[in-house]
C-alpha cells in the first residue's frame, strides 16, 4: 500500500511540478543551457517599456523630466524582478532535484529505472504541447533538473 501511494504521489509530482514552476525564460548568462533567454526578455521588456511610457505620457501629460525619472524607476523595478526570477529558477531546480531524489530513495532499482523512463517520456510528451513555455525542451521545469 505504501509503495502504491508513493507511486501515486510521484506521478502527481511529475504532472504538477511543471505548472508550479511557472514560466521561465530562455537563454544565456546565469542560466546558460537552462532554457533562459535573457535577450528575448530584454526585447520584450523594451517593447513593454515603450508602450507603458507612451500610455503614461499621453494620459498624464508628462514632462520630459518626468519621463526620464519614471523610466529610471521602471528600469530599476525590472532589474529587481529579473534578480527575483533568477533566484526562483534556482530554487525550483533544487526543489525538483530534492523531490526526485526522495522518490527514488523509496523505489527499488527496477522502479527507479522505470521512474527515469517516465521522466523522459514526460519531457518528450510536453515538448510539443508547451511551445512558448520558455524552455527549449517545452517543459516548465528547470532544464537539467531531471524532471
Amino acid at each position: 500500500m505504501k509503495k502504491v501511494l508513493t507511486l501515486i504521489i510521484a506521478g502527481f509530482v511529475l504532472m504538477v511540478a511543471p505548472a508550479l514552476a511557472g514560466h521561465h525564460e530562455k537563454g544565456s548568462g546565469h542560466h546558460k543551457g537552462s532554457g533562459y533567454d535573457e535577450e528575448a526578455m530584454k526585447a520584450k521588456h523594451e517593447e513593454y517599456k515603450k508602450e507603458k511610457m507612451q500610455k503614461l505620457s499621453d494620459e498624464l501629460s508628462l514632462t520630459d523630466d518626468q519621463k526620464i525619472q519614471i523610466q529610471q524607476i521602471m528600469d530599476a523595478k525590472w532589474e529587481k524582478k529579473h534578480e527575483i526570477m533568477k533566484v526562483k529558477h534556482e530554487q525550483m531546480k533544487i526543489l525538483f532535484e530534492e523531490t526526485h531524489a526522495k522518490i527514488k530513495a523509496v523505489l527499488t532499482d527496477e522502479q527507479q529505472e522505470k521512474f527515469e523512463e517516465m521522466k523522459k517520456e514526460d519531457k518528450g510528451s510536453m515538448k510539443g504541447d508547451h511551445k512558448g513555455s520558455g524552455h527549449e525542451d517545452g517543459h516548465d521545469s528547470p532544464k537539467g533538473s531531471k524532471t
